[in-house]
């Protein structure tokens, strides 16, 4: 698994914007085929750090998190 660099465009109309390494620790997928159904998971979960701009003020940001796929079909 490797890291994700996420940068967001700085819109005057929100005035927030961050810059963000995710790097997963887990991984998790799971598959459900039903007769007329199929359901398709794909997570991983890991830490977030890097800093967000909101409104001029610059907040630090280390926390957990998680990224998640889900394809469903019937």
């Amino acid at each position: 698994m490797s890291l994700k660099h996420l940068k967001s465009v700085n819109l005057d109309r929100f005035g927030a914007s961050c810059d963000l390494v995710y790097e997963p620790k887990y991984k998790q997928d799971t598959i459900v085929y039903l007769v007329v159904f199929s359901f398709q998971q794909r997570a991983t979960y890991g830490r977030f750090s890097g800093t967000c701009d909101v409104n001029g003020e610059q907040i630090k940001v280390d926390s957990w998190g998680f990224f998640e796929h889900v394809h469903m079909r019937y």
